[in-house]
């Protein structure tokens, strides 16, 4: 199931671009954590119990950051950015037979498996740029 309506080279250089950004605020957000001592492990930190397996994960980050570049691409100042937001993220989730209870949860275990983390994004980018590559090649 793709989410994107078009398919040209512009598009997928610009969530290349946001996904590259949001993966340089996440290593920010995981330094901040970890200095400003909120990376205590004693109740904070989620157990790996119930936690989405890295591959899904990786798939499902994919999916969430190609759809929320979209709604932000479609939605305008009126607030409906949020809802189109609301309703891709639903679409995602449905997709991969996850609660968003489920991906929270796990997002939140990675994020303080930071390594994992940034492997995931490293991927994702990588995929991209390859559907980026092929599409250029048509």
């Amino acid at each position: 199931m793709c989410f994107l309506p078009c398919k040209n080279s512009c598009n997928i250089l610009l969530f290349i671009n946001y996904i590259r950004g949001v993966k340089l605020v996440l290593r920010f957000v995981v330094i901040v954590c970890l200095f400003s001592g909120c990376g205590s492990k004693n109740s904070i930190v989620p157990s790996d119990e119930n936690v989405i397996p890295f591959q899904q994960m990786q798939l499902i980050l994919k999916d969430i950051h190609l759809v929320d570049g979209l709604a932000n691409r479609e939605g305008d100042p009126n607030g409906t950015t949020e809802v189109l937001t609301k309703a891709y993220f639903k679409a995602v989730f449905n997709k991969h037979h996850v609660s968003d209870t489920a991906f929270y949860r796990s997002f939140k275990y990675y994020m303080y498996e930071a390594n994992q983390l940034d492997s995931m994004y490293n991927n994702i980018v990588t995929e991209i740029s390859k559907e980026q590559a092929k599409i250029q090649a048509e």
